[in-house]
């Protein structure tokens, strides 16, 4: 009988009261008993917890809908579950890491170039166009371009912005999740500004 064997064999006939078994990296370790007694999470613990059950809420929803687990199944990898990717897909929103305004020129049919990622993938992009009182100018969706891996939203009206407008750009994933990215125009239209 091994060492393992002897302590699992206390552990089954009650001997072993406070302790914990725990298998790590093939070798079986006795661990005391955690004690929650006086334990009061945190708020943020407690946030967390909220936003994971959501997500396993979530998983679940993609595993009963068709079109949902379908779409996910191409982003899961060999080690992967449908499950565990929708369930980081959903606690992880996109990232807008960049922009290129330098082809903005004020002009219809002027492109930005706009750079975002996701864990599992960006759904969709869109502009916002916002004069210097804060009024919506325009607002449509960028196409993206998979060759270049960056999305691109051409102007549909001529404009005459101040220093003070600007653009909002906002991503999609999957799950839902969407990023907001606020960039104000410069005096310098040709500027490329990229966010690490």
């Amino acid at each position: 009988m091994t060492k393992n064997d002897i302590l699992l064999q206390m552990y089954m006939d009650g001997k072993l009261p406070n302790a914990v078994l725990r298998q790590h990296r093939n070798k079986l370790l006795v661990t005391r008993k955690p004690n929650f007694t006086n334990y009061q999470a945190t708020d943020k613990q407690l946030n967390n917890r909220e936003k994971f059950r959501l997500a396993a809420n979530f998983a679940k929803t993609v595993e009963s809908d068709p079109s949902l687990k379908q779409a996910y199944q191409l982003f899961t990898k060999e080690d992967q579950t449908i499950y565990t990717v929708a369930i980081k897909d959903y606690m992880q929103a996109p990232r807008i890491h960049g922009w290129d305004i330098s082809g903005y020129h004020r002009r219809k049919g002027d492109s930005i170039f706009i750079r975002a990622s996701d864990n599992v993938c960006v759904t969709r992009v869109m502009c916002r166009v916002i004069n210097v009182f804060g009024f919506l100018l325009e607002e449509n969706d960028a196409h993206y371009h998979p060759d270049i891996d960056r999305w691109e939203y051409k102007l549909h009206k001529n404009h005459n912005l101040s220093a003070a407008a600007s653009f909002h750009f906002k991503a999609w994933d999957l799950a839902g999740n969407s990023t907001i990215q606020k960039v104000r125009i410069h005096s310098s239209i040709a500027r490329i500004k990229n966010s690490t």
